[in-house]
């Protein structure tokens, strides 16, 4: 983040108006050097816009711009677990694991990520090893992490598990009892469990 490109745009514009203004005058000084500076700049255009090119191509989507980040970092986590979310919300389960189970590795200690292996292996067929990751998952989530309970239930109740998917949702309505989702799918469960007084 502290390197990002984005945060010199700004800062650079005072920089280069100072070249460029340098360049003018030296270029009206020496006259005879205006064709080599045009030649010069036309070169430094197209080299620019062919760089510029090629690093658009890595913008064209989201799962692009993932891989680019993994092609260029080393062990990185977060960009492991976000592409493997990403390609399990695509359908690409086959695809996704690799990156999840990379982030698994790289950072024990995330149940997103646990979450997100979980859904990738039950959408495959392997309800076993999901409810694995997703018993792994309940285990890392913090104690006041609304948001992860909330997933944690939503793939359980996709894997069948509604009572430990009703735990989760209650877990994040007691942290949360404004939360909307929590609420709803805790009582989408409830009905699936025949209890639709309490829903």
């Amino acid at each position: 983040q502290a390197m990002a490109d984005r945060y010199t745009y700004l800062p650079l514009v005072g920089i280069f108006l100072a070249l460029v203004w340098e360049i003018a005058g030296l270029l009206d000084r020496r006259v005879a050097w205006r064709p080599a500076a045009a030649v010069g700049t036309a070169l430094l255009l197209a080299a620019f816009a062919s760089v510029a090119h090629a690093q658009v191509a890595f913008w064209r989507n989201s799962v692009a711009v993932y891989e680019r980040a993994l092609a260029v970092t080393t062990d990185n986590a977060y960009i492991e677990s976000s592409l493997g979310s990403l390609l399990t919300n695509q359908g690409q389960f086959d695809q996704a694991l690799p990156h999840l189970s990379n982030a698994a590795r790289l950072d024990p200690s995330s149940a997103h990520t646990r979450i997100d292996l979980g859904r990738a292996l039950d959408k495959q067929g392997n309800r076993k090893d999901a409810l694995a990751a997703y018993d792994e998952a309940a285990r890392l989530i913090r104690p006041d992490d609304a948001r992860n309970y909330f997933y944690l239930g939503v793939s359980l109740a996709q894997a069948q598990q509604l009572e430990k998917a009703l735990d989760n949702f209650n877990k994040a309505i007691a942290l949360d009892p404004s939360y909307f989702a929590a609420h709803a799918n805790a009582a989408i469960a409830l009905m699936a469990l025949g209890r639709a007084d309490q829903a």
